[in-house]
């Protein structure tokens, strides 16, 4: 399963044509995505102005610009998603309004030019908001963000790169998909959302007596995780013997 991309500098759209084309008849699935985020500078004022230019792909550059306070980006927001049927870029903002995260859907470059106004940071997030950079970049020049690529699959694998043979890239179990669980991401990614969906064959098709529970056996999720900035653990289970 080999395919050559026409050129070296190719988008991450047009690496994933070629990867999607390869690989789905193989049962794998690829999606590329860009997303950028954009913060205050230390140091930044906390209310001001900024401006610049946004595209995506070979799309002619918009003029953004907003007035903000009290730290809180909000404000742009709306301004970059009036732009989107021309940018091809929609914005989304973090809970507390420190953070933007800019998205192209379609995996195409994001090109951030004539800056003015209070100092901004960049970073490139993966598919799952976290920043592939160790530090964000200062935002004091013209900034091209590239996509990710996620290549996904219900078998594990590997990946290779002709820029570097020797090296592998080694998939890892999803387990919250396992357990049935989905998670959606939103706000910029400081929202999560889980919904649980049970397999066929952990409830039993016949109801109880009442006709308003389902017979199942006693299966127990639990999810686990931090709430409210607690630095322990909060549990909360459902038993399937229970549900309604």
């Amino acid at each position: 399963m080999t395919q050559k991309l026409d050129r070296s500098s190719a988008l991450m759209a047009e690496a994933w044509r070629v990867l999607e084309g390869c690989a789905k008849p193989y049962g794998f699935v690829a999606t590329a995505k860009t997303y950028a985020s954009l913060q205050l500078a230390n140091g930044a004022s906390s209310s001001g102005d900024i401006s610049f230019s946004l595209a995506s792909g070979d799309s002619d550059p918009v003029s953004i610009s907003g007035i903000f306070g009290n730290s809180n980006l909000s404000p742009l927001v709306g301004k970059i998603n009036q732009r989107s049927v021309q940018t091809g870029i929609t914005a989304e903002v973090a809970e507390d309004g420190s953070r933007i995260v800019l998205i192209q859907e379609d995996g195409k470059d994001i090109s951030i030019t004539n800056i003015t106004g209070e100092a901004l940071t960049v970073n490139s997030l993966d598919q799952n908001f976290n920043e592939l950079l160790a530090s964000d970049i200062t935002l004091n020049k013209d900034t091209k963000v590239v996509g990710s690529l996620s290549l996904r699959s219900p078998r594990a694998f590997k990946m290779s790169s002709s820029l570097v043979p020797t090296s592998y890239a080694f998939s890892q179990t999803a387990s919250k998909e396992e357990g049935g669980v989905s998670e959606t991401l939103s706000h910029a990614g400081t929202v999560s959302e889980l919904a649980i969906k049970l397999a066929p064959e952990i409830l039993k098709p016949q109801a109880s007596p009442d006709g308003l529970r389902l017979a199942a056996a006693n299966t127990v999720f639990t999810l686990s995780g931090k709430m409210n900035g607690s630095t322990t653990d909060t549990d909360i289970s459902i038993s399937t013997n229970t549900l309604n």
